[in-house]
């Protein structure tokens, strides 16, 4: 393993913060959790996923995976061990099935969204600047109802020559037979 998990979390959640941890111990990967204040909401909270990750990227001499603390490894992750891109995320197509519930969640319609509860990053300056960027933009988008995955978005746009690798959705997916699951608690309590 040649990648350190990364994850950071409020008060409110840190009752998921035993499990987590347990699963990553349970495939013996290497983590690095941080606490982070309250700011206010949810949203503003998701700035930490953020700033923990650009620290990490700046403090660890590995590569980074990002995982949300309400979530669960369930097998090892092998992926994470072979993948050369600079950046990998599972990628939700937008079509005419789910615009609706895009539309309500972003306020625009993108053509894909990135879900940003399990990330890779290559460590590299490339990701470096992509996060600052991403900081950047985000600071525009922390009122929408998904700040990350907008912010996200229109920072991908801003760089084309990212290579981007499309983990597949067991990596991220809230269904059995995955990776890594996701209980998604802000939107089990309407966040």
């Amino acid at each position: 393993m040649v990648w350190t998990l990364v994850s950071c979390y409020t008060p409110a959640y840190e009752k998921y913060l035993g499990d987590f941890t347990e699963s990553l111990d349970t495939h013996g990967i290497k983590h690095l959790i941080i606490e982070g204040d309250e700011l206010g909401s949810w949203n503003k909270n998701m700035m930490h996923k953020l700033v923990t990750i650009h620290f990490a990227l700046s403090s660890l001499k590995t590569d980074i995976v990002w995982c949300d603390i309400d979530a669960k490894v369930i097998n090892y992750p092998e992926l994470f061990d072979v993948l050369m891109c600079d950046f990998a995320a599972f990628k939700l197509t937008v079509t005419p099935y789910n615009i609706e519930w895009v539309n309500a969640q972003y306020n625009f319609t993108p053509e894909i969204l990135y879900y940003t509860g399990t990330m890779f990053f290559k460590n590299n300056d490339k990701n470096k600047q992509f996060l600052d960027k991403w900081i950047e933009i985000h600071e525009k988008y922390k009122d929408c109802n998904r700040p990350t995955q907008a912010s996200l978005y229109w920072t991908l746009k801003e760089f084309p020559d990212l290579n981007v690798y499309d983990l597949p959705e067991s990596y991220c997916w809230i269904k059995p037979y995955t990776v890594i699951e996701h209980y998604c608690a802000s939107v089990v309590n309407n966040e």
